[in-house]
């Protein structure tokens, strides 16, 4: 949670089930409503966090919604279900915060490096000289970023 008193955001509830956590992801109520980022845990009471991450992928892409899994689970095959699952990566607990923090912030970076690329490509964008272009900080702010109970 000190992620987002650190950006100034208030936290929302923290989903304790799956299910409960899938409802957060409603494109229909506007882009805010959509997290920058998911922390997810493997183990949830209602359904595997496998299973969340097969269903988020289903609605974004791993560049639209980075997933970083975390689990107990340290084998190689556990590790390789996360990733083929869909998520973005996989952190073993129990994780130093400082780690979690750099993990966050680079899969951060490259989502806004993705939406950066995405509208360049697009037809509609075009670049202001570089004395006009305002400082895009803003860009690795994440405005949300939904913890399922870790």
């Amino acid at each position: 949670m000190r992620i987002f008193r650190r950006f100034s955001l208030p936290p929302p509830p923290p989903p304790q089930t799956g299910s409960e956590g899938l409802e957060h992801f409603d494109p229909s109520k506007g882009p805010e409503s959509v997290p920058d980022l998911v922390l997810l845990d493997c183990m949830l009471p209602d359904m595997t966090g496998l299973d969340v991450c097969r269903l988020i992928r289903q609605r974004f892409s791993k560049h639209a919604l980075p997933i970083i899994m975390v689990s107990a689970r340290t084998h190689d095959t556990a590790i390789a279900e996360g990733l083929q699952a869909g998520a973005n990566d996989y952190v073993v607990k129990p994780f130093r915060r400082g780690e979690m923090m750099a993990r966050i912030r680079a899969h951060l970076r490259a989502r806004a490096v993705g939406q950066i690329q995405n509208a360049r490509a697009s037809s509609s964008f075009r670049r202001a000289p570089p004395a006009q272009r305002a400082p895009s900080a803003s860009l690795f702010r994440p405005r949300t970023i939904f913890k399922a109970k870790l």
